[in-house]
């Protein structure tokens, strides 16, 4: 696609449209000139330096201030640690070593040993006078004899089981096994292959023989028929009908 030419518009439309830019669009444009300008003198002639003064009579001071005041305190915190342990951290040593620590060595041996091999004793009578005993107690005389009856009883209903089981074997299932069997084989199957012989000799070969009439004598006959009467009829009626207006 062309872009069209902006010379073959018509003068009575381009110079009303050039008087209107000049008259809308040429004030904005001369006002950001102006602004542009004013912001260009203000930063060189007047942020520039009040950014170099900030930093030489703020910045640069407040910095050397602070190193001195950091190097002032740690070198004050050094005395003071240095102070603190020669104060506090060599008594509070030798606190802990001659004070301290033989009173905790004397609780140990006078106290909590003495307390804690007496818990352990107690514990271990209570354990062997009161619940070992009770433990075997309840498995001889509750759980022991539960167990042996829970196992007799599960042994005799599998007996029982078993018993009927073998019961009902020999005097249901294998009876009537054997009469089912005894009557398939001497009278089902020996009825069935009489039918069987009597249908193959009988109806099976006058079937036989009526389909064997039926394709020499029949199917031939009729295909005779359809092919030498039926198909040229049908022809010759269609070409009559269609001769005398009567079918398309």
């Amino acid at each position: 696609m062309t872009t069209p030419d902006p010379e073959s518009h018509p003068s009575w439309l381009t110079w009303p449209i050039r008087a209107i830019a000049i008259v809308v669009v040429l004030p904005f444009r001369l006002l950001w000139e102006a602004v542009k300008l004013v912001g260009r003198f203000l930063e060189r002639f007047v942020l520039a330096p009040l950014a170099w003064l900030w930093r030489v009579l703020v910045v640069i001071p407040v910095s050397w201030l602070a190193g001195v005041i950091w190097t002032g305190l740690r070198a004050v915190g050094g005395w003071v640690l240095v102070a603190l342990r020669v104060l506090i951290g060599v008594p509070a040593v030798w606190l802990w070593r001659q004070v301290v620590l033989p009173v905790l060595r004397w609780v140990y041996r006078w106290v909590l040993r003495p307390v804690v091999v007496a818990v352990l004793v107690a514990a271990s009578f209570v354990v062997e006078r009161m619940i070992v005993p009770a433990a075997v107690f309840v498995y001889e005389w509750a759980l022991r004899p539960a167990g042996r009856a829970v196992v007799w009883f599960l042994r005799a209903g599998w007996e029982g089981t078993a018993w009927l089981g073998r019961q009902v074997y020999r005097f249901l299932v294998r009876p009537v096994g054997i009469g089912l069997v005894w009557i398939y084989r001497y009278l089902l199957r020996p009825v069935g292959v009489a039918l069987g012989w009597a249908w193959r000799y009988t109806f099976g070969a006058l079937f036989r023989g009526v389909v064997i009439v039926w394709r020499a004598t029949v199917m031939p006959a009729s295909r005779w028929v359809r092919d030498e009467i039926w198909r040229p009829g049908a022809a010759a009626a269609r070409s009559v009908l269609v001769a005398v207006g009567l079918r398309r």
